[in-house]
């Protein structure tokens, strides 16, 4: 147990040394594009209504393309003002991201250097995290994968504790909240019914 806590603080260091580097490197990060309309509109609808947007306003905005993404149109609020301190958020959420990806790992596949080495591809494949990256309006595609991991994980955590409740709940409330977002959700949608059907 030590041994697994010690490893988890190292590679939280790690994790964390290369979220600094890539939030350096990607630093020069300006609201544009999509973000007008997205992520600046919603700061101007709450000013000029004086009022932030509620749950139940929330599920009934329909964005731009027919776009249904109320929990992105929820905590989308929240979110600085700034491009670069919404993009530190961001880079953080990827961060996180990459660390209970290799609990997952451990979880299920606990083969020496194998949990850090997944996780580390998964931080740094440009090819699959790029563009949400550099582009603000992209950024639900980090936060999807967040909630999608979390659910993912919480899910093994509920197999592998003798059906412990509570974390049945935790993985029903990540689940609603990815598939509330972002339609990149269904991936993990696919994922966790594969999960359910054959996991050992």
């Amino acid at each position: 147990m030590k041994s697994l806590n010690r490893e988890n603080l190292i590679y939280v260091l790690i994790i964390s040394f290369f979220t600094i580097f890539l939030f350096y490197f990607t630093k020069e990060h300006y609201f544009w594009s999509d973000d007008y309309g997205y992520i600046l509109g919603t700061k101007i609808f709450i000013q000029l209504n004086e009022k932030g947007i509620g749950i139940t306003d929330a599920v009934s905005i329909i964005w731009p393309g027919n776009h249904y993404v109320p929990f992105f149109s929820y905590y989308n609020q929240f979110m600085p003002d700034r491009a670069e301190h919404f993009h530190l958020i961001i880079i953080c959420a990827h961060g996180l991201t990459s660390y209970f990806l290799l609990l997952i790992c451990k979880e299920i596949y606990n083969v020496k250097h194998f949990p850090l080495l997944a996780s580390m591809f998964y931080f740094f494949n440009m090819g699959i995290n790029s563009a949400a990256i550099n582009y603000n309006m992209l950024s639900p595609h980090i936060i999807v994968s967040l909630t999608g991991i979390l659910s993912i994980y919480f899910l093994i955590k509920y197999f592998k504790s003798n059906n412990r409740i509570h974390f049945l709940l935790l993985q029903t409330l990540f689940l609603i909240l990815t598939t509330f977002n972002f339609e990149i959700s269904f991936l993990f949608l696919k994922i966790i019914y594969i999960l359910i059907f054959f996991y050992p």
